[in-house]
């Protein structure tokens, strides 16, 4: 298959992925894994259409599970694997489960690259720069320290490409004695003691890192024209319909300017008496 590393039209749609393996990460999986997925649909929502991920376990393979998920919901991606070398899932690192995930990210793959003739440490190396390379994006969790994901990242650095690294859904400092105020608004900024989340998909993160963690919600203030930031999940409208989808009845308030928006979401709510005393 003819390799797409001159071709700069696809470089600029193109975004690929770096992160440790799961027994290296300091961050729960599930947190990594909804982070992964929000920046993926951000990204989709930014023009990017081709998703190269480095087959390894980990982030590699969940980056492009989501992406084999956007595919099957009709969105106009390509899943593109960089293999370091023949037979990598073949190590001694690699159980059956992950080895049955591997081969089907590559049979559900647009299109898969070997890069590297041998197996060793360099042949990793080749690969990420591989990646880099050909990408304008790269979404990274990284931990710190040494190894494959630190080269990564400071090589799409030196060579100028975007760098996207992870920070937890919900910060320490948002949480008071295990509760939150989440702030959904484009560009005011948030009152003190609020967590501002500028995007709806942002705000279902958060949402779901909360309820994962035990993390009591006392209320989502929303607006409902998020600007620029309505690319990535809709005006705030979105959020209330993604909240009744899934019966979370949390407080509600709303501070949109806009009357026509404002009444479209408080109607939403006035059909569920335990949201509304909810939201009094």
């Amino acid at each position: 298959m003819t390799d797409f590393s001159e071709d700069e039209f696809l470089k600029k749609k193109t975004c690929s992925f770096t992160g440790h393996r799961p027994e290296r990460l300091k961050f729960p999986e599930g947190e990594v894994i909804d982070w992964l997925a929000l920046q993926i649909r951000s990204a989709v929502s930014c023009g990017f259409t081709r998703f190269i991920n480095g087959t390894q376990r980990g982030v590699d393979i969940w980056a492009a599970e989501e992406i084999i998920r956007l595919k099957k919901e009709g969105a106009c991606v390509k899943l593109i694997s960089a293999i370091p070398f023949e037979g990598v899932e073949n190590g001694k690192c690699w159980d059956g489960a992950w080895r049955v995930r591997f081969r089907r990210v590559v049979n559900e793959s647009d299109e898969v690259y070997v890069v590297g003739d041998s197996p060793g440490r360099a042949a990793f190396f080749a690969r990420d720069d591989w990646m880099v390379d050909r990408s304008s994006r790269l979404i990274a969790v990284y931990n710190g320290g040494g190894g494959g994901t630190r080269h990564t990242v400071k090589y799409a650095e030196d060579k100028g490409v975007r760098v996207i690294e992870f920070r937890p859904a919900v910060p320490a400092g948002a949480v008071c004695r295990g509760r939150v105020k989440i702030w959904l608004d484009d560009n005011r900024p948030a009152p003190e003691g609020y967590l501002h989340c500028h995007s709806v998909n942002e705000a279902k993160a958060v949402i779901r890192s909360c309820e994962r963690k035990g993390i009591k919600i006392d209320v989502i203030d929303c607006d409902h024209d998020l600007g620029e930031y309505a690319a990535d999940g809709g005006d705030g409208i979105r959020l209330i319909d993604w909240l009744e989808a899934g019966r979370r009845f949390y407080r509600v308030e709303i501070h949109t300017m806009n009357p026509v928006g404002r009444a479209n979401m408080q109607r939403i709510i006035d059909r569920y008496p335990e949201w509304c005393l909810k939201s009094l």
